[in-house]
C-alpha cells in the first residue's frame, strides 16, 4: 500500500474518470480523505459522518496562482484529526509558498 492509498482515495479517483496526466502530478482535492494534511471542503468526504458522531469538516483553499494561495484548516481538523505541528511541517515540505492561516480564535488543544 502506498502513502497515497492511505490519505487519498485513488480508487474513487480512477472510477470517477481520473486522468493519468493529473495522477502524475497534483490531483484535485475531490478524493482527499479526512486524514490528508490538506483535507478540504472540496473533498467528497467533507460533511460525511465521523466516528465520534460529528462530521468531517475540511479546510479551505483560497487564492490563485497569480496572487498566491492560503490554506485555512478548521477547528475540527486541528482538534480531532491534525496536529498543528504536523500540519506546519507538511506545509513547509510539500506546499512551499502557501500561507497557513489558522482559524480565529485558535487555542492549541
Amino acid at each position: 500500500m502506498s502513502k497515497d492509498d492511505i490519505d487519498y482515495d485513488l480508487r474513487g479517483y480512477w472510477l470517477n474518470g481520473g486522468h493519468k496526466s493529473e495522477a502524475a502530478g497534483h490531483m484535485p482535492d475531490t478524493y482527499k480523505k479526512p486524514n490528508h494534511p490538506t483535507f478540504s471542503n472540496e473533498s467528497v468526504y467533507h460533511g460525511k459522518p465521523d466516528s465520534r458522531g460529528g462530521k468531517f469538516d475540511g479546510g479551505a483553499w483560497e487564492g490563485d496562482d497569480k496572487t498566491g494561495w492560503t490554506f485555512k484548516p478548521t477547528h475540527h481538523m486541528l482538534s480531532r484529526t491534525h496536529k498543528l505541528e504536523n500540519l506546519k511541517r507538511y506545509m513547509a515540505e510539500n506546499e512551499k509558498g502557501v500561507k497557513l492561516v489558522l482559524p480565529i480564535p485558535y487555542r492549541q488543544p
